[in-house]
Formats: C-alpha cells, sequence, structure tokens
C-alpha cells in the first residue's frame, strides 16, 4: 500500500510539473501572438496612410472610404487595430484616418508607435495632408501649413531624411547639434568652436590661444625683442 501511495504521488507530481510547463509554454506563445499582431497592426496603418495619400495625389481629392484605397481581397487580409474599421474624416487641408481603441491608454500606446500619429480620448489618429500639386517639370516641394489650433500637428516626429537634397533661404535656424562635411557661410558667430583644421583667408581675433602658447604672449615677445634690438642697435652692438 505505501509503495502504491508512493506511485500515486510522483504520478500527481508529474502531472503538475507537465501543466505548468504546458501553461507557461501557452502564455509565451499567447504572447508572441499578441506582441505580432500589434506589429501587424502598426505595418497595415502605414499601408492605409500610404495608400491614402497617392489617391489624394492622383485623384486631387480626399478618399472616403477604405474601399476606394483597398479592393476587395485587400480588404480582408488587412489587419485592423482592435478589429475596428478606419474612419475617414476631412479637416480643411487635411485628412484624418481614426480607430477607436477599447481604452485612451491603448490609444495611446498605438500612436507612439505610428510616426505622426496621435490619441485624442480613446481614438488614434493618422493625419495625411493634402498633396502639393507638383508643376510641369515635376519639381516636388516640402510643404507645410501650420495648425494653429493643434499645436501637436506642428512639431516632428521622426527624423527628416532630405535624400542629398537641399533645404535653402532658411532665415533661422535652432539645433543642438550639427554635423556637416562642409559649411559655407558669408557670416559665422560662434560661442565656442572646435575644429580639426581651419583654412581662413582673413582672421580676425583678439586673441588665439594653442596648448604651449597665445598670439598676445607671443605679440609681447616680438615686441620686447624689438625693443631689445634697437638698445642694441643704440649702443652700436648690432648692425
Amino acid at each position: 500500500m505505501k509503495l502504491r501511495g508512493f506511485v500515486m504521488l510522483e504520478v500527481i507530481t508529474a502531472v503538475v510539473i507537465v501543466s505548468s510547463l504546458l501553461l507557461i509554454i501557452n502564455q509565451a506563445l499567447l504572447f508572441k501572438s499578441s506582441q505580432q499582431k500589434r506589429h501587424d497592426w502598426i505595418v497595415d496603418a502605414e499601408l492605409v496612410r500610404l495608400a491614402a495619400n497617392e489617391f489624394w495625389a492622383s485623384h486631387a481629392v480626399p478618399p472616403t472610404s477604405i474601399g476606394e484605397l483597398l479592393t476587395a481581397q485587400e480588404i480582408g487580409v488587412l489587419r485592423l487595430p482592435w478589429q475596428q474599421e478606419w474612419l475617414f474624416v476631412n479637416g480643411d487641408n487635411w485628412l484624418e484616418l481614426s480607430v477607436t481603441a477599447p481604452s485612451a491608454t491603448q490609444a495611446q500606446w498605438l500612436s507612439k508607435q505610428i510616426a505622426g500619429a496621435f490619441s485624442r480620448d480613446n481614438e488614434l489618429v493618422m493625419p495625411v495632408w493634402q498633396p502639393r500639386q507638383t508643376s510641369a517639370t515635376n519639381e516636388i516641394y516640402l510643404h507645410r501649413v501650420e495648425q494653429i489650433d493643434k499645436p501637436h500637428l506642428n512639431a516632428m516626429e521622426t527624423s527628416l531624411d532630405m535624400g542629398f537634397f537641399d533645404i535653402t533661404n532658411v532665415s533661422n535656424l535652432e539645433t543642438q547639434r550639427l554635423t556637416a562635411e562642409t559649411v559655407r557661410t558669408d557670416d559665422f558667430e560662434a560661442t565656442s568652436l572646435k575644429t580639426t583644421e581651419l583654412v581662413v583667408t582673413t582672421l580676425y581675433a583678439q586673441d588665439v590661444i594653442t596648448p604651449t602658447t597665445s598670439l598676445q604672449e607671443v605679440s609681447d615677445r616680438l615686441a620686447e625683442y624689438v625693443q631689445l634690438w634697437k638698445q642694441c642697435e643704440r649702443q652700436g652692438k648690432c648692425g
């Protein structure tokens, strides 16, 4: 009887261990599936915004529904955040694509994962700006209209890659750090400047300090040597 009871205890222990392992594996799979689903939301949200922008640029009017952007087959495989349909609301010169989240916290979380998106209560909003019409020469312009009553739309939330194109006619530029291969300017004023090599035509400075001396010290020494030379000449010792 003792042996049978011991075997039963071993069986129960094994069942508990296996059940715990299965529970842990199941939770890990659910977490991975949840992470993948959220990643799919972000990818497809960008797809919808890009399609809306291309539609607006091609038709000169903003889209009014997802059906104008994607085919029925594409809509069938579209991953929607929280299984909510995208709503299309026109503004003055922009289009709001929005979905309703279960809570304001979840809307805020997803808005931080999508560049340019923001949350409004429990809504996730992706703005699509009216495309600027290109000229006959197919020139492309960077265009931005300030929204005074919506300050959150007036700030960049991602890096801007100009693709080696120029930014010209800048009135004022404020930056914490500037990294450049070449800087050409008619006037340059700096409180502190650190450089490996400096090539100038004319340099105006109150003083230039090097690791061993300063320009002012060299100037003082040179003046002192000139005075000594003149004194030597008056004494007839130097000629």
